[in-house]
């Protein structure tokens, strides 16, 4: 934490206090700004004073004269004061040239950055990469000045303001003007003037010009052709990919241990590098004594992308002092939260309260408007936002915007919020929601507006009102409540004798009913209770000898239960149990014993050998003695009594009757087999694949499969790719399900080689001697193909539209073969037949490598509109040729 403070005292250091001044300076900057008409300027130095240190209410002029302010732009005026037709036209133009030098003169964004985290290795230079994630967003001061001059000014545009900008701040009003025409003629010495200037400001403000070149009211291709210059001014501070900051590496006293990296603050990855970071200055960020440091922040000139503008004009360099940087995603802009926090304690102010007595609570008159919301609870809220328009929000938003309230008028929270659990706390005098009673007195004593749906009972998002108590309030709460208290202790001692005698006549009742039994492999003494209890609310209700009806609930009965009879009972579903003697126990054993050692004597007589999850088993099929959903045996004995027994108990009692180790699994019961039957099994196995491979084998042929020659055998339906299994029968018609994995180990050591599966083949790559072959065969057939269509070859300056696609170096001659239907550009390969009719499928790549090493010459595939060629640059000779009939012409790229 030390080391923490030490870093934000130093950032407060490097790029300047944001409190740089005190709140009177602020407040007679912003007085001094309002007397100059500068009204953007004055938004900004009432929202800093607001932004200091100490109580909000000793912020009030500050805040009155920012909200006037404010609250004028937004109706459409251009300031403070009454304008006419023609007045509001100039001063609105005023104030957006104040609003663009104010807008240019600090960073607009508000950036977190992230740790420094270790990112690659370098071993060789024994350096290390760092990177930190950064985030950016515009600043609440940017959105409470330029955004409000952007809102206001939005509303009062109309179309007759032909010399101002419709989409401003896009385009500045800061030139003379925002979009004007220059001739081709004009153009060079426009272009010399501005690079002469070095520099592009209008009336103090840092401008982007952009130009087009224009030909016949479209963008100009050819300079022959052009017919003037369209010239855009726009305002730099609204390209957010021209601002960029420089950032340092320091360590705890600010000294510099790696230079400044320049960032665009709007990159699109949002991750900051450094790279070269030597060991020395690992072993300080590893321990957490260097840090990443913000030094300078500039507009940088230039745009991405095909946009043609004016370069090489100067940097802007920002003011730092009015730039927010935040190092932690839990710390906030300090400013933006005191400017809010005075903001919220004076539009409180506003609310009208109901003070009620007899409800000994204070409620407020309406309900939550979004504005008072967002100012305390420093929230976001889509939806239309006024003073008096309700918000709309969560169960907890809402009550984390009573406990920020409450901080707010020094009162004690009332709710405690931990994840999704809220807990109240009665006692609190800080804010909450109505109760349903004192709803009902508002409804019957006030006039005040209310909805009948004010309190929360649901986690839905929805409008709420507040109340709270004052001292005095909470102070008479707690008397009553403690009266209350003392007579509810009275009255229990007074009813404990009367419920207990209701127990003890239940219990003497229904005890004669009670039977022995098994539940829940447990051998219980059980009671069936009759509809005196609920299960469903685990309740009982009972009547004492006065004929007074008890609901007692179900563990007050067991202890009065067990205080009566001296027996630890429980309830199970609708029965009162204990156990039994260890007498009853042992004859209950016993007789169970011999109910499943008659059942399995019975059913033994089914078993056979069969292979279940490649475990060689003895299996003995069930019948509907057995309930494999519940896990439980239903047997009955010679008397005809039903015994219940669990799967674990049933196989316990099997072993100790045949000494064999069964499972259940599904409807068999089932064991191991010896070794002697496994070793007969898997011969008898390794023979059905043997007889399968040697069937299907006859029908291989050789492939190119994944640019690897392979041997392959297609498989009939014999095999199952969805579920990666081999059915087969053997001479006796009996069926054997093979997995792949086990198939291709056995079918490898019978033939010998390395097969596998892919797609519903059977594959090997084949041998040297066999890929020799087929290469040169292939050859062969991009030979034959080559030699057929070189006939259709031409000579084309690279200036054609078709060949601008492929040409990124300039312009050249090429020579280009147009291509037959043999080759498919979506698919990116050539289907070509040899002599015989067989059909070569052949990727682009190999077919551009083999006509390289069959022609000596570099060619390449394009494709335009459906028609597709192969092409390479011509040779010298045909170069000499050609331009011996080239035309002259002069052509010029406007872009």
């Amino acid at each position: 934490m030390k080391r923490f403070l030490t870093l934000i005292v130093f950032l407060l250091i490097v790029t300047g206090s944001v409190f740089a001044k005190t709140y009177s300076e602020y407040l007679a900057e912003a007085k001094s700004y309002e007397a100059q008409k500068k009204w953007c300027h004055a938004l900004g130095s009432y929202y800093d004073a607001m932004g200091t240190d100490g109580a909000p209410e000793s912020k009030r002029e500050a805040y009155e004269g920012y909200t006037a302010l404010k609250e004028a732009i937004l109706l459409g005026n251009p300031g403070l004061g009454k304008f006419n037709v023609f007045s509001i036209h100039d001063e609105w133009k005023n104030l957006l040239i104040d609003a663009e030098k104010y807008g240019s003169s600090f960073n607009p964004y508000e950036v977190t950055v992230g740790k420094l985290k270790r990112g690659n290795l370098n071993y060789a230079e024994k350096t290390a990469s760092y990177n930190a994630k950064v985030n950016v967003k515009f600043s609440d001061r940017y959105e409470k000045t330029i955004q409000i001059v952007v809102s206001g000014y939005k509303r009062t545009y109309k179309s007759d303001l032909n010399d101002l900008p419709m989409d401003w701040p896009n385009f500045s009003v800061s030139s003379e003007r925002w979009s004007y025409k220059i001739t081709k003629e004009e153009y060079p010495t426009f272009v010399e003037r501005s690079k002469k200037k070095n520099t592009f400001y209008f009336n103090g403000v840092p401008v982007i010009v952009q130009t087009r070149a224009v030909r016949n009211g479209n963008y100009g291709i050819h300079y022959n052709e052009i017919e003037y210059y369209d010239i855009q001014c726009y305002n730099s501070f609204y390209f957010p990919k021209l601002i960029s900051c420089v950032f340092y590496i320091v360590d705890e006293k600010g000294k510099e241990l790696l230079n400044g990296k320049r960032y665009m603050l709007l990159d699109k990855d949002g991750v900051f590098n450094f790279d070269g970071i030597s060991p020395e200055i690992m072993d300080y960020l590893d321990c957490g004594k260097a840090f990443i440091c913000p030094k300078e922040c500039y507009i940088k000139y230039g745009l991405d992308g095909n946009i043609e503008v004016i370069r090489n004009l100067p940097e802007v360099k920002l003011n730092m002092g009015k730039s927010v940087f935040i190092y932690k995603s839990n710390e906030k802009d300090k400013m933006a939260e005191n400017a809010a926090l005075t903001n919220a304690f004076f539009l409180f102010e506003k609310m009208e309260v109901e003070y009620m007595p007899d409800a000994k609570c204070c409620m407020l008159k309406t309900r939550i408007p979004c504005v008072l919301f967002e100012s305390v609870s420093g929230k976001k809220i889509e939806q239309e936002k006024s003073e008096k328009l309700p918000v709309k929000v969560s169960l907890f938003d809402a009550c984390f915007f009573c406990n920020k309230l409450s901080d707010l008028k020094g009162l004690e929270p009332v709710f405690s919020l931990s994840g999704r659990s809220i807990e109240t706390d009665i006692y609190a005098n800080g804010f909450r929601f109505p109760t349903e009673d004192e709803l009902r007195y508002l409804r019957e004593n006030t006039d005040a507006e209310f909805c009948l749906d004010c309190s929360y009972n649901s986690y839905d998002s929805k409008e709420f009102r507040i109340v709270y108590r004052t001292n005095e309030q909470l102070k008479e709460i707690m008397e009553e409540n403690a009266a209350l208290e003392k007579a509810k202790r009275l009255k229990a001692l007074e009813d404990e004798k009367s419920r207990t005698d209701a127990v003890k006549s239940y219990y003497e009742k229904i005890s004669a009913k009670g039977f022995v039994d098994e539940s829940r492999k447990t051998l219980t003494f059980r009671i069936p209770l009759d509809g005196s209890y609920n299960s469903g609310r685990g309740t009982f209700t009972l009547k004492d000898s006065a004929g007074e009806e008890w609901t007692i609930s179900k563990n007050d009965f067991l202890n009065k239960v067990k205080e009566i009879s001296n027996l630890d009972y429980k309830i199970d579903s609708t029965y009162l149990q204990r156990d039994v003697t260890a007498e009853e126990k042992t004859a209950y054993e016993t007789a169970k014993n011999n109910v499943i050692k008659s059942y399995y004597e019975k059913i033994s007589a089914n078993g056979f050998v069969d292979e279940k999850g490649k475990t060689l088993t003895f299996r003995i099929p069930l019948d509907g003695s057995y309930n494999s959903s519940r896990g439980t045996f239903t047997l009955k004995d010679f008397a005809g009594k039903e015994w219940t027994i669990s799967k674990d108990d049933f196989l316990n009692r099997v072993k100790e009757i045949s000494s064999l180790d069964y499972k259940i699994g599904s409807t068999y019961l089932q064991r191991d087999v010896t070794a002697e039957e496994k070793t007969a099994y898997e011969t008898a196995k390794t023979n059905v694949i043997k007889s399968y491979y040697e069937k299907i084998s006859a029908n291989g042929f050789v492939d190119d499969k994944g640019k690897i020659l392979m041997f392959r055998i297609l498989l009939d339906s014999s095999y199952n790719s969805s579920r990666d299994v081999f059915t087969l029968k053997d001479s006796a018609g009996k069926k054997w399900t093979i997995d792949t994995d086990e198939f291709l180990a056995k079918l490898n050591g019978i033939t010998n080689q390395s097969y596998e599966i892919n797609s519903s083949y059977l594959q090997r790559v084949v041998n040297e001697t066999e890929k020799l072959a087929y290469e040169n065969a292939r050859t062969e057939v991009i030979k034959t193909y080559f030699d057929k269509i070189y006939m259709n070859g031409e000579l084309k300056d690279s200036a054609d539209t078709l060949l601008k696609t492929v040409n990124d170096s300039g312009r050249f001659l090429m020579f280009r073969i147009l291509l037959d239907e043999s080759y498919s550009s979506d698919y990116g390969r050539f289907t070509l037949k040899d002599m015989s009719g067989k059909k070569w499928e052949i990727s682009t790549n190999i077919f551009l490598a083999k006509i390289g090493e069959i022609t000596n010459q570099n060619y390449k595939i394009y494709g335009i509109y459906g028609t597709q060629y192969i092409y390479r640059q011509a040779t010298k000779d045909e170069i000499n040729a050609y331009e011996k009939n080239l035309k002259q012409g002069f052509y010029y790229n406007a872009f």
